[in-house]
């Protein structure tokens, strides 16, 4: 585990800001691009395909704006879609008011843009969607919601002219199931992920990446729908916590624990769900940060953000080796790839081991710097919505 600290600071969430600024800052540029995201704000989808992108955009000057709009701002969809050039609609099921915007948006001229980050599109992968994320398959109401959402994301991706997504297996899945043109952006950090993040970076090289008792691995769940992800894990573990009598468990988020492990309790710390910096810090102080995976088609369409907001801190993963994990980890270069079985190997490799962390630490960082930066990524975000 690594000692950390962090001088105070005070978070906020920081897309608060009235409907009346946000249209008036959308009609300042030249060229304007409204995002309209229809649910409302939250630290996932919305922060990483919404928020971080006006805010990239809205750094390039040269006459950009662009502004964020959510589903409370439904009623004034004609006025958001007619003050711009581009307009993003992020995992936005169709309504009847989006269906006419839309279509007013369409004659005139507007470009029409739909951003998703997960295989939600298409009824073919649905029943492999539930069966992934544990839905109860028994019940009536889970199978209508599920495939009526469905096909409500597939009539607003084929109202659009064109599609952006997060990497290039789900591109190609929207591509195929569309027959749109599809551009890849990937979810990345923003400036004050990456603030944060460069200050405990720092404590870790000043101390040589010197870590203490007891060794700590983490899992940041984020949502309820990962626990047969994280049964995987679950023999490992077991096993684990038998083998190394300081070993402790850092579970952030929503999980259900298999009743086996309830013998280790005492060694296993759960955490609510995080503020963006908050969890950062969560991450950094951990000696390695677990990604299991069920490998399919639908977790291969998940993004690599596990993996890079940990890398940026100067902590290493071991992900299972989905699609865009494997392009992104170079096992035993900057992280770990294990397979179903191979869990506690791996993990008991690594913590036998420690003395390579460092490196592999230092891979991760400077991975993650130059290919999640939120700065570096600024060419690709113009040229994808202006270019």
């Amino acid at each position: 585990m690594y000692q950390l600290e962090l001088p105070p600071f005070t978070y906020s969430v920081p897309w608060n800001e009235p409907y009346a600024d946000r249209i008036r800052a959308l009609s300042q540029g030249k060229r304007k691009v409204a995002f309209y995201y229809g649910n409302m704000p939250d630290n996932g989808t919305f922060r990483y395909r919404v928020y971080n992108m006006v805010q990239s955009l809205n750094s390039l000057g040269n006459g950009i704006s662009a502004a964020y709009f959510i589903g409370a701002d439904e009623p004034h969809l004609d006025e958001i879609f007619s003050g711009a050039d581009c307009i993003v609609i992020c995992r936005t099921k169709i309504s009847q008011r989006l269906a006419h915007a839309m279509s007013m948006a369409k004659n005139l001229g507007k470009q029409l843009v739909f951003d998703i980050d997960d295989l939600l599109f298409d009824p073919v992968y649905m029943h492999l969607v539930l069966n992934t994320i544990d839905a109860d398959l028994s019940r009536e109401d889970v199978w209508q919601n599920w495939y009526g959402d469905c096909a409500r994301f597939s009539a607003t991706l084929m109202q659009c002219d064109r599609a952006v997504t997060t990497n290039a297996y789900l591109a190609e899945k929207i591509a195929k199931s569309s027959g749109k043109n599809v551009s890849v952006i990937p979810n990345y950090l923003n400036e004050a992920q990456l603030q944060i993040s460069r200050i405990m970076y720092k404590q870790k090289q000043e101390s040589g990446f010197n870590y203490s008792k007891p060794l700590l691995l983490g899992y940041f769940s984020g949502s309820s729908t990962h626990n047969q992800d994280f049964a995987l894990l679950t023999d490992a573990f077991i096993a684990l916590f038998e083998k190394y009598p300081d070993l402790k468990l850092r579970v952030v988020g929503m999980l259900d624990l298999d009743k086996r492990l309830k013998s280790y309790a005492d060694r296993i710390e759960i955490l609510p769900l995080q503020n963006i910096l908050s969890l950062q810090k969560c991450i950094a102080e951990v000696d390695i940060n677990l990604v299991p995976l069920q490998v399919n088609v639908f977790t291969s369409c998940k993004s690599e953000l596990k993996y890079f907001e940990a890398g940026i801190t100067g902590t290493i993963s071991i992900a299972s080796p989905t699609s865009v994990m494997k392009d992104v980890i170079n096992d035993g270069h900057n992280g770990f790839l294990s397979m179903s079985y191979q869990w506690f190997e791996k993990i008991d490799f690594v913590l036998s081991n420690m003395d390579i962390c460092p490196q592999l630490a230092m891979q991760a960082h400077d991975h993650s710097e130059k290919n999640y930066a939120w700065n570096n990524l600024l060419p690709l975000i113009e040229k994808t919505y202006l270019g």
